[in-house]
């Protein structure tokens, strides 16, 4: 049974399968009777690897019947392949049919511990190979067959209260260094910014379309992937990096014309009516200084990329100790 069974049992732990601590809510709710409820959940309100919810949806705003769940149950996003997304609801409210309701036997478990046992590597891992071998999203009949050493209701609560104290400070560690990443890729933009709006309005630079130096016709929406292949008026590879970052910068700022993708793209038409400033000298493109900006763009961007490097390395050094906590834990050996 399970995976952890060449450990030896604490006393009083026993072996349970989930559906034997919890069942799901299957209370439904009509559009009409969500305009009552104040919070709304939908897969992209829960973030991996967080237990509790920072954000919520407008009821106003849904248009068929979801799932109503209270304060104490376990919201679990079914397509949670690699995902972890599992959180303890401290409010009522309803949520998408793409999330399961787990309520919890509260004489058997406390629903923090249901939920550090959703969040265990051997859960994990078991609705991994479920989804692999059975289907694409993890539902409660594939789930609930998920066996876990349980302890007694005295001792869940010394291991929720370790656990708490001890994430307190990890937690915090990691909003800390997710803040720096932030701060690291926010940088980048800000010297594009600065080169392209601020520098550019100094004499010495030009504002020009992008049609009237580049042929791109054969694409309808413009990646910023593709921008290595569009064709110049002036034969210089160095040229197109230039445009490149311009595009970069483009990006980088909110606007009204950018296509609604994961991949940041515009259309060809908006594209072909940009205007891009670029230094002049003697009334011709200063290829010179072009390649200054691009060779420091260049160092930059190696630099910055290093750094989230290792803010990312770090990064993960915080939440691989979480994940050793939540398993000394779950095998009977933080308390």
């Amino acid at each position: 049974m399970g995976e952890f069974m060449e450990y030896n049992i604490p006393e009083g732990w026993e072996w349970v399968k989930l559906g034997e601590v919890c069942n799901t809510r299957e209370e439904q709710i009509s559009p009409l009777e969500m305009k009552d409820e104040n919070v709304y959940v939908g897969l992209e309100h829960i973030k991996s690897n967080e237990w509790h919810l920072s954000n919520y949806g407008s009821p106003k705003e849904v248009e068929d019947g979801k799932n109503k769940f209270y304060a104490g149950d376990i919201l679990y996003g079914k397509p949670s392949q690699y995902l972890n997304k599992a959180v303890l609801s401290d409010v009522d409210g309803a949520c998408s049919t793409d999330i399961l309701v787990l309520t919890p036997d509260i004489a058997k478990i406390y629903s923090k511990y249901l939920l550090i046992a959703m969040s265990s590597e051997s859960f994990l891992n078991f609705v991994n190979k479920t989804m692999q071998e059975m289907n694409p999203q993890s539902s409660w009949d594939e789930i609930k067959s998920f066996e876990f050493l349980l302890p007694p209701l005295e001792k869940q609560k010394q291991i929720i209260d370790k656990i708490e104290y001890l994430f307190k400070d990890l937690d915090n560690a990691i909003e800390l260094k997710q803040k720096s990443i932030g701060e690291t890729r926010g940088l980048f933009s800000s010297v594009l910014n600065k080169i392209f709006r601020e520098i550019a309005d100094k004499e010495g630079w030009e504002l020009v379309k992008l049609n009237e130096i580049t042929s791109m016709e054969e694409l309808d929406n413009i990646l910023i992937s593709d921008i290595g292949r569009i064709s110049t008026s002036i034969n210089n590879d160095l040229y197109n990096k230039f445009i490149y970052y311009f595009i970069k910068h483009y990006f980088s700022i909110p606007n009204e014309n950018a296509i609604d993708s994961e991949i940041p793209s515009i259309s060809k038409e908006v594209f072909d009516n940009l205007s891009i400033p670029i230094p002049y000298k003697n009334n011709q493109p200063n290829l010179e200084r072009q390649l200054e900006i691009v060779n420091y763009l260049d160092i930059l961007t190696e630099k910055i990329k290093r750094l989230e490097e290792l803010q990312e390395r770090e990064l993960n050094i915080f939440r691989e100790l979480k994940e050793s906590i939540l398993n000394k834990a779950f095998n009977g050996e933080l308390v």
